[in-house]
């Protein structure tokens, strides 16, 4: 969606809708695989992030549909604004859910708490 939102915002129509609508597809299969593994904590804080998503696709979908150029761009800046911000989320998403299923065994210095609660994962043998 990001690529998307930046080849919009440059008036490129080189990236295609449809590739976003297949990478969300795909995004909604990973997701419903994950529901099958993660722990309800992490998929609390995973189903804020893909709220988030969902409105973003939303807004990138009007902004496509903008007819006005100067508010396509604004519509466009706040999109990629938003974007930004969930794949930070998603990082620790992923952070956590690596503790969870022991790929790693501990959570990145960069891991932000305040993303979601980490204390009670991994607390055991």
């Amino acid at each position: 969606m990001l690529a998307y939102a930046y080849a919009l915002k440059s008036g490129s129509t080189d990236t295609d809708a449809a590739e976003v609508s297949n990478a969300r597809r795909a995004q909604r299969d990973t997701r419903a695989e994950a529901q099958l593994v993660a722990s309800d904590a992490v998929l609390e804080i995973e189903s804020r992030v893909n709220a988030q998503l969902t409105t973003a696709y939303r807004h990138l979908m009007q902004a496509a549909a903008e007819a006005d150029s100067s508010a396509r761009q604004a519509k466009l800046q706040r999109v990629i604004a938003l974007l930004n911000t969930i794949i930070e989320q998603q990082g620790h998403v992923r952070a956590l859910m690596r503790l969870e299923v022991r790929a790693t065994e501990a959570l990145p210095d960069w891991y932000s708490p305040e993303i979601g609660p980490a204390a009670h994962l991994h607390q055991g043998p």
